[in-house]
């Protein structure tokens, strides 16, 4: 790495940690504000203390705390019922539904009326939320997903689970009838004894039939290495048995050969000899012939034909089909762990 590099690198990580610091300091203050307010209303000055909320909420940090904001909204449309604002109330308690469809107020600490108020305006909300862990392992052949729904309108929801880069091959889904929020396990495998592949998926809640946006996540599961047997080496070549061997001289061959020879003996000596009696060439016949006939005969017993060995070649065959069947067993057992292993999900994106 370079010095340059290292710099840089050095400056991002001290502005990111500026950054962090900042945010969080802002949403300290965020929250000690709405402290503040909310002791106000606690003290009998619910109009201070609704002005307060309403000031603040009107200059609300686009980084502050989402958390934050709803219970704002809550509180100041509590003081909103209390003041006799009951379309404020609504505006609200909607917009803290809108922000995040499971908050509820505490029934330890408002009101009936409010918790009315509440209900009334969270059932005019067309809205859907989902939940999911952001980090958890599960083994997907005998676990399943759990997966947190939340309307603002009750209804039938259908949850469903596909890839988000592919076919939804595989898919799970699941149905709901839900008043409020509901909680519920999606199965993370195509078939008992096959689980999900790793890859980026996405988890859909929808209200079918209605107008109300479907909520959507992006997951991406991964598999954690996965401790498996080797397979087998090829096998020794020491190990295999000769297959063939060299067969008997054939019979005719060799009696070809000699009488090749003999007729190139004789050839000569007639046709070479006008008074056929002559024997001026009978020596050179005889040796070429000689030589042809052992000629013929060297090459009828070094040319034999290779014959197959048949309990040497079953011998052998045995053997590479018991490692293939080894081999085979391995790969299926390693097959049987890696689809036994736990799954990595991992919240990458959260559309409520």
């Amino acid at each position: 790495m370079s010095p340059f590099t290292a710099r840089l690198l050095g400056a991002w990580g001290i502005c990111a940690s500026i950054s962090a610091h900042c945010l969080l300091a802002q949403n300290r203050e965020l929250e000690s504000r709405i402290t503040r307010a909310v002791a106000t209303l606690d003290s009998a000055r619910t109009e201070r203390g609704a002005d307060s909320l309403r000031a603040l909420l009107a200059r609300w940090p686009q980084d502050g705390s989402t958390e934050l904001r709803v219970r704002a909204h809550i509180y100041l449309g509590a003081a909103s019922v209390s003041l006799g604002l009951r379309d404020s109330a609504f505006t609200h308690f909607q917009e803290a539904v809108g922000l995040n469809t499971f908050a509820v107020p505490d029934p330890q600490v408002f009101n009936p009326d409010i918790l009315a108020a509440f209900r009334e305006a969270r059932r005019a909300t067309p809205i859907v939320h989902l939940r999911v862990a952001p980090d958890t392992v599960i083994r997907p052949l005998a676990e399943a997903y759990l997966v947190a729904v939340a309307v603002g309108r009750p209804g039938n929801v259908t949850l469903r689970v596909a890839r988000a880069d592919g076919p939804a091959a595989g898919a799970a889904t699941v149905g709901l009838n839900v008043d409020s929020t509901a909680s519920s396990v999606i199965p993370l495998r195509v078939s008992d004894s096959l689980p999900l592949e790793p890859g980026d998926y996405q988890p859909t809640a929808e209200m079918p039939g209605t107008a109300t946006p479907p909520a959507t996540a992006r997951l991406r599961i991964t598999r954690p290495p996965v401790d498996t047997a080797a397979h087998e080496r090829a096998l020794d070549s020491t190990l295999f048995r000769p297959e063939a061997k060299k067969g008997p001289p054939v019979p005719a061959s060799a009696a070809f050969g000699i009488a090749f020879g003999a007729a190139a003996a004789v050839v000569p000596m007639v046709f070479g000899n006008k008074d056929l009696g002559s024997g001026n060439v009978q020596v050179p016949a005889v040796s070429v012939g000689l030589g042809i006939s052992v000629a013929g005969m060297a090459g009828v017993v070094l040319g034999r034909r290779m014959v197959p060995i048949e309990e040497n070649l079953q011998y052998n065959r045995s053997l590479v089909t018991a490692w293939q069947q080894r081999n085979r067993t391995i790969a299926q057992a390693n097959e049987r762990k890696r689809r036994s292993a736990p799954l990595r999900i991992v919240l990458v994106e959260e559309h409520p």
